[in-house]
């Protein structure tokens, strides 16, 4: 209940011609990628901080650490910017769509999607 970016969501369409079980053209949130993307590295920032004392101050950092998937950050552009107070922003850029996610330490989650942000 406390951990919304891992709920899971029910798209609801309508099939092709008379079957409603064929394959339609499949609604997509175009936001999931970047904000999984976001989210990953997230957790992969808990688990070093709990290992080192400390956040990673880059991705190649977690990766050698073997906590991140690069299947899953591969497709984007990530930054990690750690501030003079001890937390961390994630930038995630290269979404298709143009969406960039932002993550920070305390699990805030931000969409920006066509230069307009909201919170996710």
């Amino acid at each position: 209940m406390h951990l919304p970016d891992a709920w899971g969501y029910i798209v609801f369409g309508k099939g092709k011609g008379d079957d409603p079980y064929q394959d339609n053209d499949v609604l997509k949130d175009s936001s999931w990628p970047a904000r999984l993307a976001a989210m990953h590295v997230y957790y992969a920032q808990q688990a070093f901080n709990d290992d080192h004392g400390t956040y990673a101050s880059s991705l190649d950092m977690l990766v050698g650490d073997n906590l991140v998937d690069r299947d899953i950050t591969d497709p984007f552009d990530i930054l990690i910017d750690l501030s003079d107070a001890g937390g961390f922003l994630v930038e995630v850029e290269g979404s298709p769509d143009g969406i960039v996610a932002t993550v920070t330490q305390d699990r805030y989650l931000r969409l920006d999607i066509g230069g307009k942000a909201k919170p996710s």
